[in-house]
């Protein structure tokens, strides 16, 4: 698979990735992720991650978006805004180039760096549009009844 290097990256550098959005999560604007165990944020970021890993390996959506919708479903449940899903979901993103950027530095590898990263905004567009779906889908049942 063309991403494949990709997704070993994400697996050798997991729990550091895991744990820098977890702490950037924790510090920022969104109140529900303040409330929250930075090591509780780190696990649960440490699954969304594999999950990456794992559509960066397939390249089939369909699993990670359905992921993502349960994930946003779960999370709405206990409070979270939409907004801070997001946010947290592009906190996760940032994290990962970081280490892009620092493991593949220089010309020799600005195509590599330039491909990942498209395609981890296509997995972050891919997640968002689950994030909101299900908060719409939510929303529209709340409506009905």
């Amino acid at each position: 698979m063309l991403y494949e290097p990709l997704a070993q990256l994400l697996d050798v550098h997991r729990l550091e990735i895991a744990r820098t959005a977890a702490q950037e999560a924790h510090s920022s604007e969104a109140s529900s992720y303040r409330n929250r165990d930075v090591s509780l944020l780190t696990t649960r970021i440490g699954v969304t991650l594999d999950k990456i890993a794992h559509y960066a390996r397939s390249g089939d959506p369909n699993e990670y978006r359905d992921y993502m919708a349960e994930l946003a479903k779960k999370r709405l449940t206990e409070d979270y805004t939409v907004e801070e899903l997001v946010a947290v979901f592009r906190i996760i993103i940032n994290s990962i180039n970081k280490v892009i950027e620092r493991e593949l530095p220089g010309l020799r590898f600005e195509k590599d760096r330039a491909r990942y990263a498209r395609r981890l905004e296509g997995i972050h567009g891919l997640g968002q549009s689950a994030i909101v779906a299900t908060q719409m889908r939510q929303n529209g049942t709340k409506d009905l009844n």
